[in-house]
């Protein structure tokens, strides 16, 4: 079950246009008390996995921790699952949010590169893998997202994502090509630019064939495509990471992934 307690994002990242719904970077919550009103109805019904779809769930230190403490108090055994930027996350309340049921945190991590985060007004503060360590210490299940083909990607730099990913080895990892999504700044920079947007809708979807991400500065979308579905399957195929899931998961789980390896993505477009 999805549920929202927010809508908005006080952040201005390039690639996003969750803002161009609501007019200005902000967020706007729905009151603890409703929220958990709903997860008393659910809970009665026999809901237990609940996904939270708010863009940062864990946003507010204090508000997280009432809404553990309110969830603590009622014992339900909920599973839960929310977003949040690794400089979001408050390490210290990570015990409380594991006993309340926060079992996955899936972070925006976007590209293992400091001066690429940065011209996308991605600025992440700290340390990203101390804080996805200090997760998985707590036994809560780590997804990172990650980006290729950010406008000043080069070989090198989705390189360093990459090496960024196998080296937090979170339980899973989503890899995105950048698109020009309609009320980002990159929509705005990519329609300035003679093919830089897509030709057709299904061509924003990230696993169709006739797929389009954006170019860089320095690569084609040809180049970024090729080296996102390559470096997929490298991660996937990676020992450390599937000796990961055999520990985390099981057998079951490790065959699955293995499983996925033997599905080759068909493109159109091709470097």
């Amino acid at each position: 079950m999805a549920l929202n307690t927010s809508l908005g994002c006080p952040f201005s990242c390039h690639y996003c246009c969750i803002n161009s719904v609501f007019g200005q970077p902000r967020a706007r919550y729905w009151s603890l008390e409703k929220v958990l009103s709903w997860l008393d109805l659910l809970a009665d019904k026999g809901v237990r996995n609940i996904r939270f779809d708010d863009e940062l769930f864990i946003l507010s230190p204090k508000r997280v921790e009432r809404f553990c403490d309110m969830v603590i108090e009622r014992n339900r055994d909920l599973n839960f699952w929310v977003y949040a930027r690794p400089d979001t996350v408050p390490t210290s309340l990570l015990k409380k949010m594991k006993k309340a049921g926060v079992n996955w945190i899936c972070l925006g991590i976007e590209s293992g590169n400091k001066a690429v985060r940065d011209d996308v007004n991605k600025k992440i503060k700290g340390d990203i893998k101390s804080v996805v360590r200090a997760m998985q210490q707590q036994d809560i299940f780590v997804l990172g997202n990650y980006m290729f083909g950010l406008p000043e990607d080069t070989l090198e730099t989705m390189e360093d994502t990459l090496r960024l990913a196998m080296d937090l080895n979170c339980e899973f990892s989503n890899f995105y090509t950048v698109m020009a999504l309609p009320g980002s700044r990159l929509y705005d920079l990519a329609s300035q630019q003679t093919g830089g947007l897509p030709e057709n809708w299904n061509a924003f979807s990230q696993l169709s064939r006739d797929t389009q991400p954006m170019s860089t500065t320095h690569l084609a979308p040809a180049k970024v495509l090729e080296f996102r579905d390559e470096a997929f399957y490298r991660y996937l195929e990676n020992d450390q990471y599937q000796r990961m899931v055999r520990a985390r998961f099981g057998e079951k789980t490790l065959a699955h992934i293995q499983g996925m390896l033997d599905v080759k993505i068909e493109r159109e477009l091709t470097a």
